[in-house]
C-alpha cells in the first residue's frame, strides 16, 4: 500500500446500543404520551390503579378497579365529608 492511502479502522456499531435507544424511545412514548391520568392519580408515574367513571345522566362519579375477569365493581366516589361527588 502506498503511504498516503492508509485504511482507517472505524469502530463497528454495536447492535445492542441501537436496541437500547429503541427501548428508551418506546418507554418515553408509552409512559408520557399514552398513559392517561385522572383525578384519582397523584401524577403520571404514581397511578392509583382506579378508573374514574362518570354517569353523564346524573353527573355522579364512581371508581372502578380493573379486573382480569372482565367485570369490576363500581364504588361511589365520596368527598372528605362522605357525600357522593355529583356535579
Amino acid at each position: 500500500m502506498k503511504e498516503g492511502c492508509k485504511k482507517e479502522n472505524k469502530p463497528k456499531k454495536k447492535w445492542y446500543s441501537e436496541l437500547g435507544w429503541l427501548v428508551f424511545v418506546f418507554y418515553i412514548t408509552f409512559f408520557i404520551f399514552i398513559r392517561d391520568t385522572d383525578d384519582t392519580d397523584k401524577n403520571w408515574h404514581t397511578r392509583s390503579g382506579m378508573n374514574l367513571r362518570i354517569d353523564y345522566g346524573t353527573g355522579c362519579q364512581y371508581l372502578s378497579e380493573p379486573s382480569i375477569f372482565g367485570s369490576s365493581k363500581l364504588i361511589k366516589r365520596v368527598d372528605s365529608s362522605g357525600k357522593h361527588i355529583c356535579k
